[in-house]
């Protein structure tokens, strides 16, 4: 059972916000047929978590790289 019925502008809007801060969710689209609550369900949500962390952790490694160029520049 669903927490937002389809269609509302709620469900779009949380929709919305979801696609652009998990960008591997659009990798699970093909697997939307999985029930809630079964084992590959669990392993889904374990794949995309994983996934988005390694995207996460690769946007914060090159923002840090940047910012660490700037520094060295502007004390150079």
């Amino acid at each position: 059972m669903d927490s937002l019925p389809p269609g509302t502008t709620l469900s779009n809007l949380v929709f919305g916000t979801c696609m652009i801060l998990c960008p591997p969710s659009w990798l699970m689209i093909p697997l939307i047929d999985v029930e809630t609550g079964t084992g590959g369900f669990y392993v889904i949500w374990v794949v995309l978590a994983l996934l988005n962390a390694g995207l996460y952790a690769v946007i914060g490694t090159a923002y840090v790289g940047i910012r660490r160029k700037r520094g060295a520049k502007a004390t150079s």
